[in-house]
């Protein structure tokens, strides 16, 4: 059964809601043979009753208004339209021509007629808005529905933000709060996560009195399963044995790899990784790798990678590596990066997908330090400020595809007042 609110202000004529009375039986008839029930309202008693009550119609019976408006062309209507369209009523509006002008009314989207308004066109209008009322209340339940699970999705991704904020910061307690410095060693680093957290992770430390470990390692994938990752690697990882003295860079990878093979992942997980000391008294490299991209030894003129054979860590329980030495010459840098870098660099012409492909492109860039080497020495810490400088001129560096660090060691004079002995870092 439907319902007509008449509506009328206090001073209008009887004639007024004569006309509205017979707008709803027309529109009654036009609906079905069922009898209507017409409510007569005063204007703000109105407005009152309707925003106190629940926004959502009763679903037993549809309702509408006839609303006769006062004569007065300054009369303040807001209160009322902003109810009809909070409750999703249907109303037919009718007054004078000066106030059926009002902009307010037009921006509002009502039916509105002038006084007196024809019985046929209005009762019209008021059964197809009635109509589509099933519809209209129909659409804003959804909408509030959406709005409310919106609500709790953002309040839920804000709650994710805040646990991975606090995982990355979890996460840097593991790498070194500040580079270390050594006599006669230049050490850079860069650290780049695509996201919150990495898969990638690094470390230099003094081992004895003359050399410094350094490692870096790549887990599988991106995100907070190879951040997990990483900290398996960062507590397993055991460079002195248990006298104290270093142990050699290819019995690391060797302990590395059986602790990880020992650890019950839920699904498969491995990491590429470098491990390598360096003597600060005669510059002299050992390295072991384990499926990680060679280093590189850059400078005059030349760039040369230091090959090592090892499988991926994690893999094979009873895997063996090998160890290599070479010698860091004045005036050279060693370079060692995960693979974020093959990805960094798309070229010039690259579109669409081919952005995010693979490539070679950083070995160019590599090269170009090289011929910057034959005019100057590059210290470590100034090839890094040009590796991140190239990295911020990429296609897509704010959202880069792959986590990206890189750490770079050169010889450099040592000064008079420095120690002979490694500090730590703090």
């Amino acid at each position: 059964m439907a319902i007509f609110h008449i509506v009328t202000p206090e001073d209008h004529s009887s004639v007024g809601a004569e006309s509205a009375i017979e707008i709803a039986h027309a529109a009654a008839s036009l609906l079905g043979p069922e009898p209507a029930q017409l409510l007569p309202h005063d204007l703000n008693d109105y407005a009152r009753m309707v925003s106190d009550r629940s926004p959502w119609r009763p679903p037993s019976y549809d309702e509408a208004a006839i609303v006769m408006l006062p004569p007065d062309d300054d009369a303040d209507l807001t209160g009322l339209l902003d109810t009809l369209a909070d409750r999703h009523i249907p109303a037919v509006l009718i007054g004078a021509a000066s106030l059926m002008s009002n902009a307010r009314l037009r921006r509002a989207g009502l039916i509105t007629f002038v006084e007196p308004a024809p019985i046929e066109d209005a009762a019209v209008a008021l059964a197809t808005l009635l109509k589509r009322q099933p519809l209209i209340h129909s659409l804003a339940r959804e909408l509030s529905i959406a709005n409310r699970t919106s609500g709790g999705l953002k309040g839920e991704m804000d709650r994710l933000h805040e646990e991975l904020n606090l995982a990355a910061c979890v996460q840097r307690d593991f790498l070194p709060k500040e580079v270390p410095t050594a006599e006669g060693l230049d050490f850079g680093i860069l650290f780049r996560p695509c996201g919150y957290v990495s898969g990638d992770i690094y470390s230099i430390r003094p081992v004895d009195e003359f050399r410094v470990g350094f490692f870096i390692a790549d887990a599988v994938g991106h995100g907070v399963p190879a951040a997990l990752l990483t900290v398996v690697l960062a507590n397993s990882l055991s460079t002195r044995d248990e006298s104290g003295r270093p142990v050699e860079p290819a019995d690391v990878l060797l302990r590395l790899n059986r602790a990880m093979c020992e650890q019950e992942f839920a699904a498969s997980r491995f990491a590429t990784a470098v491990y390598g000391l360096i003597d600060t008294r005669t510059h002299e490299l050992t390295i072991a790798g384990a499926g990680h991209p060679p280093p590189l030894i850059i400078g005059h003129g030349t760039m040369t990678k230091i090959e090592t054979e090892g499988p991926l860590l994690g893999v094979f329980p009873n895997a063996e590596f090998t160890q290599t030495t070479a010698m860091l010459e004045p005036g050279q840098t060693l370079l060692l990066y995960t693979d974020g870098f093959e990805t960094a660099c798309p070229g010039t012409d690259a579109v669409g997908k081919d952005i995010r492909r693979a490539n070679n492109n950083y070995v160019d860039h590599a090269a170009r330090l090289v011929r910057q080497h034959i005019d100057s020495d590059l210290p470590a810490t100034e090839m890094i400020r040009h590796l991140r400088e190239l990295l911020d001129l990429q296609s897509g560096s704010l959202h880069q595809v792959d986590d990206i660090t890189a750490m770079a060691i050169s010889p450099v004079k040592p000064a008079k007042s420095m120690p002979r002995v490694i500090s730590k870092a703090a």
